[in-house]
């Protein structure tokens, strides 16, 4: 959830995760991680749909998580971001991203607070039933 926290919060605004991490062992990760944000930013439009601006960060959050789930399920080793490109491309091109926009809006639309138990385990329920994309 902290990974899913800190690609919203950089893709807003227009901080570098190798600019913050440039001196410390984890200069590598920080660059994959600007280089994620990068490609999630263009991809925002799509990603998000005609979804409300709360529940645009829901699906962010949904879809990150599939993706990445699936790429450390799949795929051993050093992962770059072209793997969470194709992922992505296939989560979307598969419908994946439709039915589980659609899912968030059934799911929580109007409803708020976004912060309890309650609504955590519905979006968990929501990513558990659409993480098998089919890769």
């Amino acid at each position: 959830m902290l990974l899913i926290i800190l690609v919203c919060m950089y893709s807003i605004s227009n901080l570098q995760f190798s600019t913050v991490f440039s001196l410390s062992p984890f200069w590598q990760l920080a660059q994959f991680m600007d280089n994620l944000v990068a490609r999630t930013r263009a991809s925002l439009p799509r990603m998000n749909g005609d979804l409300p601006p709360p529940l645009q960060v829901l699906n962010m959050g949904a879809c990150v998580a599939i993706c990445c789930g699936i790429l450390c399920w799949h795929r051993a080793g050093v992962i770059g971001v072209e793997d969470f490109q194709r992922v992505y491309d296939h989560y979307e091109d598969s419908g994946a991203g439709d039915h589980v926009r659609a899912a968030i809006r059934e799911g929580f639309d109007d409803i708020g607070p976004y912060n309890t138990m309650e609504q955590n385990a519905k979006l968990l329920q929501i990513i558990l039933e659409h993480k098998n994309i089919g890769v």
